[in-house]
Order: C-alpha cells, then sequence, then structure tokens
C-alpha cells in the first residue's frame, strides 16, 4: 500500500518512509533538474519549462516550438 503523505513528497510503504523528489526535463539538453531549485526558468503557452544551464534557456527561448 503507498500512501501520500500531506508532507507532498513522502510516501509509505509498509514500515518504510520514502522521500522523492519530482525533477522536470530540460527540454534543450534533456538532463534533471530539481524544480524547486532551478535556476533558470521559462513560460511558454501557460507552461513552466526548466533548464540546467542559461545556455538551455536561451537556446528554448529563441525557438521553443523546435524543443516540444
Amino acid at each position: 500500500m503507498v500512501v501520500l503523505s500531506p508532507l507532498g513528497n513522502l510516501y509509505i510503504l509498509g514500515q518504510q518512509v520514502y522521500h522523492v523528489v519530482f525533477m522536470a526535463i530540460d527540454p534543450v539538453c534533456k538532463m534533471e533538474v530539481d524544480e524547486k531549485t532551478a535556476r533558470w526558468k521559462s513560460v511558454y503557452q501557460g507552461k513552466t519549462y526548466y533548464f540546467c544551464a542559461p545556455g538551455c534557456k536561451k537556446t528554448f527561448d529563441t525557438e521553443p516550438k523546435k524543443f516540444l
């Protein structure tokens, strides 16, 4: 049985508690990026995209449709 705790990222499986971090995928280089700590972000058509570095953000911003 898996139960989502009220704390959001904690899951209980039997007597074990697991902390889960949900990662975004940088649409340019496909690296995993932690949404909570990402320094570079862009909003395109109402959705937020997260980037590993400023170069990926700049590349995305110039032609976002190419990476979606």
